[in-house]
């Protein structure tokens, strides 16, 4: 697993021992609420790869999970691509005439949308766990 630290290009990439050390304080923290994050990061991978519109295998093979520290307060779990086409896939014709496209971006309809879903769904679950995680420490 890769850690981030920030966002945009001034961000820098944890690789190796130093992410896997870093990642055990992390967890030994806030590990309820990071394992939540990921089951639901996991789940829309899943649930994606089951629809994805092109079968080559190489565009949803490439769907991964990435831990990002943001400040010193923000944790995120996102969703990546190592490929750098996949925001422009956009699924085949449906049918022979030129009205029967359907345009699906997966990037979208399978990505994004359920991360608003989960996103949604955490914000409610979230402080009790993260409650529960600071009781556990003391």
């Amino acid at each position: 697993m890769s850690i981030r630290i920030g966002k945009g290009k001034a961000a820098v990439e944890i690789t190796g021992f130093e992410a896997d050390m870093f990642e055990a304080e992390l967890r030994a923290a806030l590990g309820p609420i990071i394992e939540r994050m990921e089951e639901k990061a996991d789940s829309i991978i899943y649930e994606a790869k089951k629809t994805w519109p092109v079968k080559t295998g190489k565009s949803k093979d490439g769907l991964y999970k990435q831990l990002t520290i943001v400040d010193d307060r923000i944790v995120e779990v996102s969703i990546l691509d190592r490929e750098p086409y996949v925001k422009f896939i956009k699924s085949t014709k449906v049918g022979t005439k030129n009205n029967m496209v359907r345009i699906r971006q997966p990037i979208r309809t399978e990505i994004a949308i359920p991360v608003k879903k989960a996103q949604k769904e955490l914000k409610a679950e979230l402080p009790a766990l993260l409650e529960s995680a600071l009781n556990n420490i003391k």
